[in-house]
């Protein structure tokens, strides 16, 4: 809207109860709106926004959980079903056609849904992944090697494959040449250029 063009920061909470989530003033950082999560929902974790205009947060572990930006109503609550049965989610993040991709600390698979479909697929990326995820300009899924950061991996958002997983041998990795942890924080510049911390 004309008070925020470039939109609104969004956070949630893990661990109380019930879950909530914030609107923050991008300005001032002031709260402007506070949500109870959905009844059941006691942990919204992680939050990315997505071009029709829904905030995702997620339950890790059970749920992907939409929050509508214009009217602040919940969507009904997805449970996470990746195929594979990986499902115990950390970082999310979506790409430029508002699917979901969330990183799988303790198995080898990246999940990702199509809102827009219904559907779930997986990513064998090799290695337990995470925390962190991104998207970079070209499209591309980044994640890194969890807990020890020495191999990143990256493959394009559109090999998504409905109800199935994406191949191993097909996913390219890039050994790091250090240990960088955990890394539970990952993004991307306009430049292409991959950050964590």
């Amino acid at each position: 809207d004309a008070m925020a063009p470039q939109g609104y920061v969004w956070g949630g909470n893990c661990g109380d109860a019930p879950g909530r989530a914030w609107k923050l003033d991008p300005r001032t950082g002031a709260v402007m709106l506070q949500r109870d999560a959905p009844a059941g929902v006691t942990c919204l974790y992680g939050a990315v926004g997505t071009a029709d205009g829904r905030v995702w947060f997620h339950q890790p572990g059970a749920n992907v959980v939409p929050l509508n930006a214009t009217t602040n109503a919940w969507e009904a609550p997805v449970r996470i079903t990746a195929p594979g049965g990986c499902n115990s989610t950390y970082g999310i993040t979506a790409d430029a056609r508002g699917r979901l991709w969330m990183s799988t600390p303790s198995c080898g698979n990246v999940a990702g849904y199509n809102p827009a479909t219904n559907q779930w697929t997986a990513a064998a990326v090799g290695f337990a992944n995470g925390l962190g995820i991104t998207i970079d300009g070209m499209n591309n899924v980044w994640g890194i090697q969890y807990p020890s950061g020495t191999q990143l991996f990256r493959f394009n958002a559109d090999a998504f494959v409905p109800a199935a997983t994406l191949p191993s041998g097909s996913i390219p990795r890039i050994n790091t040449g250090r240990s960088f942890g955990q890394a539970p924080a990952l993004g991307a510049d306009r430049l292409g250029t991959i950050w964590f911390a």
